[in-house]
Order: C-alpha cells, then structure tokens, then sequence
C-alpha cells in the first residue's frame, strides 16, 4: 500500500480528497506540459491534463495553466475561445500550442483567441476560423507572441456592423506576431490598434481581406507608432498592402512584399518620420509607395532601395509608383529605389507634379533619387507572383546597406549574398545587397 502523506502540502490535499471524495488535479499544477484532447475517451476536465488523462477544453487548460507551463492541443474541432486566465513571466511564458502534427481548429466563440490584460503568453499553430469578432484579439497586455496560425472567415462581409479583422493587438507592446497566414477575414487581416507600440509583425501572409460593401480591408493597418512590419507578403486584399495611418509614426515597413491590393501597395497617411526601405510593389491599384495627409503630415520620410513597378497605371485615383503629396516632402528623402512601368505613364508624384521618369524626378528634384534606376526589374516570373529576380536584374547588388533600417536578410528570411559573377555597385558596408524585397542567391 502506498503511504498516504509524502510531503506536509500532498499530505493535506490527499486527506481533503479522500474526506470530500473530489478529484484534485495535482499533477496538472505541477507538471511542465497540459494535454487536451477533446477525442480521447479518457479526457476529462476534472483530471490532471497528462497525456494519459487529458483535459476535453481548451477553457479548463487556459484556467489552470501558469507560469513556464506549455498547453498542447491535440486534433480536433474546438467550439469554444481560447482565454488565458494567468500570465507568464520573462523565461517561463504560458504556450498554448497546436501538439505537432494536428488539425487544431477553434472556432465558435466570440473571438478564437481573446487575451486581455495578460503577459508573457504564446499561441502557436492554431487554426481560426469564422469568429464573429477577431479570430485573434489581444489587447492592454505586453510580451504576446502569436506565431504559425492561421486565421480566416472573421466576421461577416457585406454587413458594416458585422465585419472583423483577422488578428487584432490593441494597447499591446513589446509582442511578436510571426508567420501567421490571414485570410479571407470581413476586414483588415492583421491591425495594430492606438497605443500598439514596440510590436513586430514579421513572415506573415496577408491576403484576399475584404469588406466587400466598402473598399476598406487592408493586408496590414497600423495606428501605433514605433512598429516594425518586416518580410511579410501581403497581396490582393480589398485595401493597401500595408497601411500605417494617423499615431502609426516612425514605423519601419522593410523587406515586405506587397502586390496585386485594391489601393496602395504601402500607404502612409498622417505618420511622420516612417521607414519605408527594401520592399517590392507590384501591380497595385493605386500609387505603389504612398506618402500623404496633413496635421500631421507623413514627412521626413525615408524611401529607399524599394522595387516599385506598374503600379497606378491607368488608375483613376492616384498614380505612380511612387507619391510624397505636398504636406509629406519636407525631410524626406527618396532614393535608390528601382522603377518600371510597362507602358507609359506616371513614374513619380512629388507634390503637384508628376513625372514620367526616373530621370526627369530626380533633374526637378536635385537631391531626391541621384542613385534611382529605372527599368524592367527581371522579375523570375511577376505573373505568377513570382518576384525573384534573374540574374540579369539591374536590382542585383546595387542597393544601399547603409539605409536606415535595411535588412540582412530577405522576405524569405535568405542572408544577402554577393552574386560573383554580378559586379557590386551598391553602397554601404554591404555593397552587394539587392534591391527589393527578394535576395537573389549566389
């Protein structure tokens, strides 16, 4: 017979189960890893979350799980929100994770995933989908991470009180958003709210978000400022590739791929002092790279060692590929950017005047784009979006390292590489870097 008392504390707790006949879940506070797993016929919510008794709710393993302890979730369909009821602490994060190899998918609740006033927690490799708000929705917490998800089919389209964004981090900092996909969602697929602040938004694909009653979904919105939004690729939503809009100031938006969008490509609408370096704009709606507003106006900008091509064309609304209004010229710099368009039309707007060239910009506005180059970028295959650059690309080791911002890596996370057989004729400690959002390999 095993003895009834092994230390003062299970000694206590094992004479109240045996006077109360209730299950206690003591291996389930003590234990570095939590089970769920709603198909095995020995869960129960009751039990300690082993791999052997797991629990049946995502809500149970979010109640009791703490500090240092990883959630794994097992196949299946969960009709419930996933809600952190603990926080972490720096070392000992709380993880909710998809178990590898599962089909995780949450759905059914207001939110897929709701953390409010929380810290330290990570959700990884979840599947969210037709939510009536946010598949993802954080907020008034700091050190989140929300990586590998995919979220999708938030909200309703067509119906203005019904639409919702896919992932949403409102008064949240110093978080990590990571190689989700968002998609299909009734409004902008990845926001950064007012007081958002310190967040990176990195390898993310955003794609086919819309309202569909109004041009409004957006890939990625920011209004918080000091966020970086880095190699994501973010195409054919109803709105702009990536936005930042009124309190998104002193954004970084580098190494991103933006293509194919309903409106602008990057927009920057009344956020001064924002980054816009090492990206690709393709075949946007509107002006591809996108500088406008006033009180306050989006100047002393930084546009640099972007590709930008065919974007604007035969656009009733604005047109170039790239644009800086009269309100955002003051401070800021435009240069090293690659340009095209196949057929004519408008290259640059700079305030009022709009130029059909790289040359004729940069003749009428000594100081901006001295080292731009205007041609065809020999993109790999840009109809199949596929924006890798031949070997033959003027982009190929040309762009300045030196840029405030610039990456050593490309939107596929590869490390910027000397093409030997290209002659380097970049700046900067790097003199190989390639223009654009995409390294070409050696």
């Amino acid at each position: 017979m095993r003895p009834l008392l092994r230390t003062a504390k299970t000694g206590t707790l094992a004479v109240l189960a045996l006077c109360t006949g209730t299950v206690l879940a003591v291996p389930a506070e003590a234990a570095t890893t939590l089970y769920v797993d709603k198909s095995s016929r020995a869960c129960t919510d009751v039990g300690p979350g082993t791999a052997a008794r797991p629990f049946c709710t995502l809500g149970r393993a979010a109640t009791v799980a703490t500090a240092g302890q990883t959630v794994l979730v097992a196949t299946g369909r969960y009709a419930e929100q996933l809600q952190p009821r603990n926080s972490g602490t720096s070392g000992k994060p709380i993880t909710f994770a998809a178990k590898y190899g599962s089909n995780v998918v949450i759905t059914g609740g207001t939110y897929g995933v709701l953390v409010s006033g929380r810290s330290y927690i990570t959700v990884r490799g979840f599947t969210i989908v037709h939510t009536p708000g946010s598949g993802i929705y954080v907020k008034s917490s700091k050190r989140i991470r929300l990586e590998s998800n995919r979220v999708a089919y938030s909200g309703t389209p067509g119906d203005a009180k019904k639409t919702a964004r896919g992932i949403t981090l409102n008064a949240t900092t110093d978080s990590v958003v990571k190689a989700n996909v968002v998609d299909h969602n009734s409004d902008t697929g990845i926001f950064l709210g007012a007081g958002t602040t310190r967040v990176t938004v990195v390898s993310n694909e955003s794609t086919r978000n819309a309202r569909e009653y109004l041009r409004g979904a957006a890939g990625i919105d920011v209004r918080g400022p000091g966020n970086s939004i880095v190699s994501n690729r973010s195409h054919d939503n109803e709105d702009s590739g990536i936005q930042v809009r009124l309190g998104g100031d002193k954004a970084l938006v580098v190494g991103n791929l933006v293509w194919r969008n309903g409106d602008h490509g990057i927009d920057v609408l009344q956020a001064p002092g924002v980054r816009v370096v090492g990206n690709t704009a393709y075949g946007n709606a509107t002006a591809g790279i996108n500088f406008e507003g006033a009180k306050p106006a989006s100047s002393g900008a930084r546009v640099q060692n972007n590709i930008a091509v065919d974007n604007g064309v035969n656009s009733d609304r604005t047109e170039g590929n790239i644009r800086v209004d009269d309100n955002a010229k003051a401070g800021t710099v435009v240069d090293t950017n690659l340009v095209w368009l196949s057929k004519p039309g408008v290259m640059y707007v700079w305030g009022t005047d709009k130029h059909a060239s790289q040359t004729a910009f940069a003749h009428a506005e000594p100081g901006q784009e001295a080292n731009g180059i205007e041609a065809n970028p020999r993109f790999v295959d840009a109809a199949k979006s596929n924006f890798r650059l031949q070997v033959s690309s003027p982009a190929v080791d040309s762009a300045d390292s030196a840029a405030s911002g610039q990456l050593l890596y490309d939107v596929y996370l590869v490390r910027r590489v000397d093409v030997k057989s290209v002659a380097n004729t970049g700046s900067g400690p790097r003199r190989y870097d390639d223009r654009g959002a995409v390294e070409r390999p050696s």
